[in-house]
């Protein structure tokens, strides 16, 4: 796990120094650079494999190939050893060189024998070519910006920004994806003038030119096996999948929360790792943390297990966090993540995650709903009474958009897209037309322009895993794995979206992955044979971080201090008073009679709070300069009051 930057045609006095001292966390450890022409590579290495041989940048044997990269390529030595039989002499043990050799040989279509997780950006200098690319689900990130002949790449979006001549505005459809989905769809981020490399495409930068193609996509053939036998190369696979995420030089950990995903993963990795590291969180005052499943799993296979409690006072953190996403990410989770990591590189320097099975074997609920959707949609007596039902609480209960949001949801049951949205978005465009500045733009249907030719009204069952996949899973999930474990210099791996788990599952037909309403069937029938009972047949327990609870701990003077702010962000933006009004979602009568009995449903209006408040804070910090640090001490201030 490494930062990478580098840029072309760009003079800017001090631009690798700043870069170096904005992301040292990524690569702690040591730290090369290498010029050619108008070409600049810059690597800081967090040392995984070959700790003595893989200083980069990395160059073939004539020094005409160059490579800054991050990840890990798991079949690299299999690899090695094919190109060792065309010829080809290596110098060090790295996964690194295998990448130069492989680009010598087979140019672009390297990539499609790289199995791993990657980001990298090779200086082909014989033919003046800098060859970018990302792995196939996105699990590392690669930015850039561009302006005509001048280029610039990194790791992370704040390495783009100490480019002085960066222009730093604000993409107003990138932000409106932020508001309804928590995060911005690749290519975009929220600044217009920088993109992502999106997964699974490459960038070949030559001649001042730009090409950006894609060498490898999700498609769904389903397979004509019988149950058992895909059950029986599920456990085949995966287990072999495990074990190659765990070649390292360093100690390898396990995030573990006694579920089915994380429970395999420790199970098939103390099968070679003996007292393998494990690591749990919870939170202080719920009754339903997963302590007490991830004791046995560890119990079972004599793991050495760690647990650490967040508590709300944590929350203080919350800048820092902010901070290290990098982008205004808005996943919850991101504080229990940090603070877990925290404590696990005492012991680790590299940790496995479970994420990843739920999107590919339909974990989570709204996969469940969708199927009860589509079992009902045509029983008219059924449709008619929700249709009745939600009308009158929307027209009682004007001011509260939450049942709106409800009839809107049953208005919506013969258009699967706009379900599945109005089920999973944030805020939908109304709420959001409330809570946006009426000058700003109003928000248009997205979901068809991100799907693009994939779009379709009938949003199949697998348009939906795809878009889980390609949009929540890469731009999401991924990108707070990656910032989190980098922000503690550790390396995260997630053996679930190994590429040839997910094209294993992709070939699972679909009723063997939620059969009836029972999610992930065939992989938890898979871990029956593995797994203690009590884990195997537990319920689908979703990892929420409590965050309607922090309102108790000074949270909430925070943020009626940043809706208060007489700002650009308070007056052009947002709707200042209606973003205050939201701070009493707890006296609405939609929370006290219906939200706040559901784990999962209380956190409506909370999360709406948090996405807002997640922008505002990074606004501040990114766009207008205030430190972390002096954002804490606020904060601070705020909840010892």
């Amino acid at each position: 796990m490494c930062g990478i930057f580098g840029f072309c045609n760009i003079e800017d006095s001090g631009l690798a120094d700043r870069v170096c001292d904005v992301i040292r966390y990524r690569g702690p450890d040591d730290f090369g650079a290498h010029r050619f022409n108008n070409f600049f590579l810059g690597h800081l290495r967090l040392s995984i494999i070959d700790l003595a041989g893989g200083h980069q940048p990395m160059s073939n044997e004539d020094n005409t190939v160059w490579i800054v990269y991050n990840g890990e390529i798991y079949n690299f030595q299999k690899l090695r050893y094919q190109l060792e039989g065309l010829g080809h002499v290596f110098k060090t043990k790295t996964d690194t060189e295998v990448i130069i050799h492989a680009y010598e040989q087979y140019g672009e279509e390297c990539l499609r024998k790289l199995e791993g997780m990657f980001a990298f950006a090779l200086l082909d200098e014989k033919n003046n070519r800098l060859f970018l690319a990302r792995d196939r689900l996105g699990i590392k990130p690669l930015y850039y910006t561009q302006t005509g002949e001048r280029l610039f790449f990194a790791s992370e979006l704040k390495a783009i920004l100490q480019l002085k001549s960066l222009k730093r505005e604000i993409d107003k459809d990138a932000l409106l994806d932020h508001l309804v989905f928590r995060y911005s769809h690749s290519p975009s981020t929220v600044l217009g003038s920088v993109k992502k490399l999106p997964p699974a495409h490459f960038m070949i930068f030559e001649n001042g030119k730009t090409r950006i193609a894609k060498y490898w996509d999700l498609s769904f053939s389903y397979s004509s096996a019988s149950y058992r036998e895909l059950e029986d190369e599920l456990k085949t696979t995966f287990r072999e999948v495990v074990q190659r995420h765990l070649v390292a030089d360093v100690p390898v950990g396990v995030m573990l929360s006694g579920g089915i995903d994380s429970s395999m993963i420790a199970a098939y990795a103390a099968e070679s790792m003996p007292k393998i590291a494990t690591f749990c969180i919870g939170f202080e005052g719920q009754s339903d943390n997963e302590f007490t499943y991830a004791r046995a799993v560890s119990q079972r296979f004599n793991t050495e297990h760690h647990e650490l409690t967040v508590k709300p006072a944590d929350i203080g953190l919350l800048p820092h966090i902010v901070w290290y996403n990098d982008e205004p990410v808005a996943g919850p989770s991101s504080l229990a993540y940090y603070l877990m990591l925290s404590k696990a590189k005492e012991y680790v320097k590299v940790v496995l995650f479970g994420h990843g099975a739920d999107e590919i074997f339909c974990g989570y609920e709204q996969f469940k709903v969708q199927k009860l959707t589509q079992k009902y949609i045509n029983i008219p007596l059924i449709k008619e009474a929700m249709e009745f039902i939600s009308s009158i609480f929307s027209k009682i209960f004007k001011s509260d958009y939450v049942f709106s949001r409800l009839h809107k949801y049953v208005a919506s049951l013969d258009s699967p897209a706009e379900n599945y949205f109005q089920l999973t978005s944030v805020f939908n465009y109304d709420e959001l037309s409330i809570f946006l500045n009426s000058r700003y733009p109003r928000p248009t249907r997205r979901l068809p322009l991100l799907l693009g030719e994939d779009f379709s009204e009938d949003f199949r069952w697998e348009d939906m895993l795809s878009f889980e996949t390609k949009g929540w899973l890469a731009d999401d999930l991924l990108h707070r794995v990656d910032r989190m474990s980098m922000a503690n210099s550790l390396e995260g791996r997630v053996p679930y979206l190994d590429h040839l788990m997910v094209e294993f599952a992709s070939r699972v037909p679909f009723d063997m992955k939620l059969k009836g309403l029972h999610d992930k069937f065939i992989l938890r029938n898979s871990a029956s044979s593995v797994l203690p009972k009590e884990i195997f047949n537990r319920p689908k327990q979703r990892f929420n971080t409590p965050i309607h609870s922090f309102f108790s701990a000074g949270y909430e003077k925070l943020c009626r201090s940043l809706f208060s702010e007489d700002n650009f962000l308070n007056s052009e933006v947002f709707n200042r008073e209606a973003l205050l009004g939201l701070l009493d979602f707890k006296k609405r009568a939609s929370y006290r009679y219906v939200l706040r009995h559901n784990k999962l449903l209380a956190q409506f209006y909370a999360r709406q709070v948090w996405n807002i408040v997640i922008f505002q804070m990074w606004y501040k910090m990114f766009i207008e300069g205030l430190s972390a640090s002096r954002f804490q001490e606020s904060l601070e201030r705020c909840i010892s009051r």
